[in-house]
């Protein structure tokens, strides 16, 4: 009898673990929707800011602000906001690390991201062949608390920054 007790105990014991692994699992599965957005910039002069004119040293400050939109020379849907700063100049090769912030507006909401990329000390227009990719530190409204990366890199037609945006969001 009790080794009869002992057996039902495990089978049933067995059934509720398989049970609570598989509602783990579809939990687990199921918190996240993730989906993909590309966003185009237009390629816009920026501002630079610091005390010395000819001064693109560590402390460099730059804001650009750029028309955004879904497809490559399409309707303007939103605002791109940056500012990036030099926090490491290299005197040899004349490379600058710049950290950047950037205020994506678009009609669902707004969201940020973040990056550090190293170019060449001066430049102001996107290298056609550089890709560079960062984090979204999340958003508002219909991006509100969403996360993930994203990768960027020089339109083919040369005249904006195309951005693909590999968005989580919490379900």
């Amino acid at each position: 009898m009790s080794n009869l007790m002992i057996k039902k105990d495990s089978i049933c014991f067995r059934n509720i673990l398989m049970a609570f692994v598989f509602l783990t699992m579809t939990v687990m599965v199921t918190t996240v929707k993730a989906e993909d957005l590309t966003v185009y910039a237009a390629l816009t002069e920026p501002v630079d800011v610091h005390n010395v004119k000819a001064d693109y040293r560590v402390g460099h400050i730059r804001l650009r602000d750029s028309d955004l939109s879904f497809i490559e020379n399409g309707d303007v849907v939103g605002k791109g906001h940056s500012i990036s700063f030099v926090i490491n100049h290299d005197k040899k090769t004349d490379i600058d690390t710049r950290e950047f912030l950037v205020l994506v507006k678009l009609p669902e909401g707004t969201f940020w991201i973040k990056d550090v990329i190293e170019v060449p000390n001066k430049v102001v227009k996107a290298n056609p062949v550089s890709k560079f990719s960062g984090e979204i530190l999340g958003g508002t409204q219909g991006y509100q608390g969403i996360s993930g990366t994203y990768e960027s890199q020089l339109a083919p037609d040369g005249k904006a920054l195309m951005s693909v945006y590999h968005i989580v969001r919490p379900k």
